[in-house]
């Protein structure tokens, strides 16, 4: 069998991060800070994080992000059809 390149580990990697982060983002109940889930987001513009969380609010996971610039705190709510549409957007768990 021949040896994996480092492409294909860092892919394989990334992978699994992501698939991590679904199985955390489906499963409330292991939320560390539950009724939240930190998230977060690299911005290559600002060369910072944009910070977003998950929030389990009336029987449902509700996406929030709160994107810190140097002077003010932003609060947008950002709509998702679904929970790997956030990690295909580049969200993952902090």
């Amino acid at each position: 069998m021949p040896r994996k390149t480092a492409a294909q580990r860092r892919a394989e990697h990334e992978q699994q991060r992501r698939d991590r982060d679904l199985e955390m983002m489906r499963s409330d109940k292991n939320w560390p800070m539950w009724p939240i889930l930190p998230l977060k987001k690299w911005n290559r513009e600002k060369h910072s994080f944009d910070c977003g969380y998950l929030e389990f609010l009336a029987g449902s996971v509700v996406f929030k992000a709160n994107l810190h610039t140097a002077r003010e705190i932003e609060t947008e709510k950002l709509k998702y059809a679904s929970l790997e549409a956030i990690i295909a957007d580049g969200w993952t768990v902090d």
